[in-house]
């Protein structure tokens, strides 16, 4: 009879004894492989739905920036006793009254120039016809040299170009009631926001299993929403001075109605590169039929650039800080895809769109890759 120490294999175990193989990563990675159809198919339904149900979604995003921008005031009124209900009031209403006297101001200028968009367009297209002459003299004497010489030059039909003048309102922005629908939305929106906005947070705290927990929801809410509105806060200010500033230049350069492309140059400047780029087109096309000279027509376009260039690599850089800055290559994507999803509206949403999706990966662990990969240059 033989004693001692119960019988093992060579792997430490005793026979019989279940093992498993700590093959972990292998395991995760073949549920993950098996997970991506059903990934990818969410992916492609909320897409669908973001896509289908923009006309809903547009205005409750854009209430929820307004909040972020405009809750700063309401925290100040409130520590001067006013209550939230009525400081949110307050807040709605005077932005209506400024958006009211932005339509007022801007309403005769701007139909001005919607009424006399096909005149411009036929004007704009004499004169680049008057830039074409030399080059169509050029090419009459290098079809009649080939002529003379005995080479046979294709000779192309001109081609006639119509240019129709359509609803330029209509095509940017789509059916004016349903803006106005929308506009109405997001006011009542905004004021439920600013009236209700903390109970969102107390009741994911609420929710939360463990103080900790709870701790850290607040502490990751709390960021998120400084760092959202202070972005928006700031970028609307700044934006804001770029309009001022080209307005003014505008005035100096002699291009009528210098407060109509101040107001353009804020708007278009929430959109990246392209609203630049948008701005300097219209402000060409104007100068082009305001003034007989070509090179003064240039002037126009090529200080908007210049402006635009100095706010996008010199005052937002410094005044954000690099925390906030964004790679440029994922801002470009970004007013791409959700230009293409919900049209000039997101386009002007696709950087604070960013930037809230940035806030989240700073403050959540899991996604601190994708936070890295949105961020810009570390220096």
């Amino acid at each position: 009879m033989k004693t001692g120490r119960p019988h093992t294999e060579r792997n430490g175990h005793r026979p019989g004894e279940r093992t498993e193989r700590p093959s972990l990563p292998i395991g995760r990675r073949a549920v993950s492989v098996r997970s991506f159809p059903l990934t990818a198919i969410f992916c492609i339904v909320v897409l669908f739905s973001l896509y289908v149900a923009r006309d809903v979604f547009v205005p409750l995003v854009l209430a929820c920036f307004l909040y972020l921008v405009l809750s700063p005031i309401l925290h100040g009124l409130e520590r001067l006793y006013v209550p939230t209900a009525l400081g949110s009031g307050m807040i709605v209403l005077a932005l209506v009254g400024l958006l009211a006297y932005g339509l007022f101001v801007l309403a005769t200028p701007v139909g001005e120039w919607v009424t006399r968009f096909p005149d411009m367009m036929a004007e704009a297209r004499y004169k680049i016809e008057a830039l074409k002459q030399p080059m169509e003299q050029v090419r009459a004497a290098s079809e009649q040299v080939e002529r003379i010489t005995g080479v046979d030059g294709e000779q192309g039909a001109p081609q006639r170009v119509v240019v129709q003048a359509p609803g330029l309102l209509e095509q940017l922005f789509g059916n004016i009631s349903l803006i106005g629908i929308q506009l109405l939305l997001i006011l009542v929106i905004l004021y439920f926001l600013l009236a209700t906005g903390s109970i969102f947070r107390e009741k994911l705290v609420h929710v939360m299993p463990t103080f900790g927990d709870k701790r850290r929801a607040i502490a990751i809410t709390g960021d998120i929403q400084r760092q959202t509105s202070r972005y928006l806060l700031t970028i609307t200010l700044i934006n804001a001075g770029l309009g001022v500033a080209q307005g003014i230049a505008m005035y100096f350069v002699g291009l009528p109605n210098p407060l109509l492309w101040g107001v353009m140059a804020f708007v278009l400047n929430f959109i990246p590169y392209v609203g630049a780029l948008l701005g300097a087109g219209v402000v060409g096309l104007v100068a082009l039929i305001s003034f007989d000279s070509m090179t003064h027509a240039a002037v126009a376009p090529l200080v908007y650039l210049a402006l635009t260039a100095v706010e996008g690599q010199v005052v937002t850089p410094s005044v954000l800080g690099r925390s906030l800055v964004l790679n440029p290559l994922v801002i470009f994507v970004a007013v791409m895809f959700w230009g293409w999803l919900w049209g000039v509206p997101g386009a002007l949403m696709a950087v604070p769109l960013l930037v809230v999706l940035k806030a989240i990966c700073d403050n959540v662990e899991s996604w601190g890759a994708l936070g890295e990969f949105i961020g810009g240059r570390r220096e």
